[in-house]
């Protein structure tokens, strides 16, 4: 997955809208943050991690937050699968 931007997936304006439903139907403030720790998404103030984002193998960075366990993996699912998604299709 070399020269490819998570940030970049997440800027996009559909899946911007995607994480903020998510953000609203959880009820509780999550963050996305990559690998070099810079917060892609959200407040991470203060915030431990709780589930890790794959694409193909690759960990691009954690879902943190008050989150239940099976909530931030859930959305670390849902994201790992955009992004798997939006790299196939720039393949």
């Amino acid at each position: 997955m070399q020269n490819f931007s998570f940030q970049k997936v997440l800027k996009k304006p559909e899946v911007k809208t995607l994480l903020q439903r998510l953000d609203g139907s959880v009820g509780k403030n999550f963050a996305i943050i990559d690998t070099n720790g810079l917060c892609l998404w959200g407040n991470a103030q203060g915030s431990e991690a709780k589930a890790d984002i794959y694409a193909h193998q690759v960990c691009l960075g954690t879902v943190n937050g008050d989150l239940e366990s099976d909530s931030a993996e859930a959305i670390a699912a849902v994201v790992g699968y955009i992004v798997q998604t939006e790299y196939e299709k720039s393949s």
